[in-house]
């Protein structure tokens, strides 16, 4: 038994001499100092809005960009785009042998990209209107819901409260702003004991009869509110009184990259006629989509 604790304690003795022997030699070297961070930032021709940056840093294996308008990329040579005029920055991280080179540039823009209009069919004055902005019943009656060559009408039934709308779907990409345009004609009255509304919501929920749509409200008007008494006939999402774009100039932000409904709902709390004796219609919904 003593002669196998001394074979034991001879084996561990050998293998502690071997470890010591293949210690590498690498844990005496340096990763050597930081390079300094460089690129390159080319306009691209008869374009004021994009520029093509490039990773010049010596050393680097990998490009980390980040732009102040929320642009992003990991390539060695890409094309950033800034939709807004303005200055902006462009960082870099380059990441070495020595570490992590950080770098800025600024490029300046003159100019904004035009806005696109997303909304597939926004005319509601054109024939087929009512097979691309779906009717919705909202409430044990619905709003009466009129498609005329005129536009889209909301109106009340008589003698009861009501509440519907119309939808469509729209895909968004939460990395760009959005501007909402609903022009409407009429005006809603004040009636004693009665609140009128007539809205318009960005929401991901689907919209299905017999439920009140309540996601998102972008712009709203009431009968409760003075602004909700002005006579509309135009665009009227600028002088909303509540909602996500109520005071901020028709501009709406989201966080998600998914298909979303646009809803115009009108309705009524009681029988009185709040909509107004002529409705309000509704000619066109646009949703712009600008670049950042």
């Amino acid at each position: 038994m003593k002669f196998a604790n001394k074979n034991i304690f001879a084996a561990m003795l050998l293998g502690m001499s071997a470890f010591a022997a293949c210690t590498p030699e690498s844990d005496k070297k340096s990763l050597g100092p930081i390079p300094a961070g460089n690129f390159s930032v080319t306009p691209v021709a008869n374009d004021g809005n994009r520029f093509v940056v490039s990773n010049t840093t010596t050393g680097a294996f990998m490009s980390v960009w980040a732009a102040s308008n929320g642009g992003a990329s990991t390539k060695v040579t890409d094309t950033l785009t800034f939709g807004r005029k303005g200055t902006w920055d462009i960082n870099l991280t380059a990441y070495t042998q020595g570490g992590a080179a950080i770098t800025k540039q600024q490029v300046t823009v003159a100019a904004d990209i035009p806005p696109t209009q997303i909304v597939g069919f926004y005319d509601l004055t054109k024939p087929k209107a009512d097979t691309q902005w779906l009717p919705l019943k909202m409430g044990a009656v619905g709003t009466t819901i009129t498609y005329t060559p005129a536009g889209v009408n909301f109106s009340k039934p008589a003698n009861t409260a009501s509440n519907g709308g119309i939808y469509r779907k729209v895909k968004i990409n939460p990395g760009r702003d959005y501007y909402l345009q609903v022009f409407a004609r009429g005006q809603m009255v004040k009636q004693a004991g009665d609140s009128a509304w007539f809205e318009a919501y960005i929401g991901k929920d689907l919209p299905l009869n017999n439920f009140n749509y309540a996601t998102n409200l972008v712009a709203g008007f009431n009968t409760n509110s003075a602004c909700g008494l002005v006579a509309m006939n135009g665009d009227v999402v600028p002088v909303a009184c509540t909602g996500a774009a109520a005071g901020k100039a028709s501009l709406v932000k989201f966080t998600d990259a998914a298909d979303f409904y646009i809803v115009i709902k009108a309705g009524s709390n009681s029988s009185a006629n709040g909509l107004g004796a002529a409705g309000i219609t509704v000619d066109s919904v646009k949703l712009l989509e600008q670049i950042r």
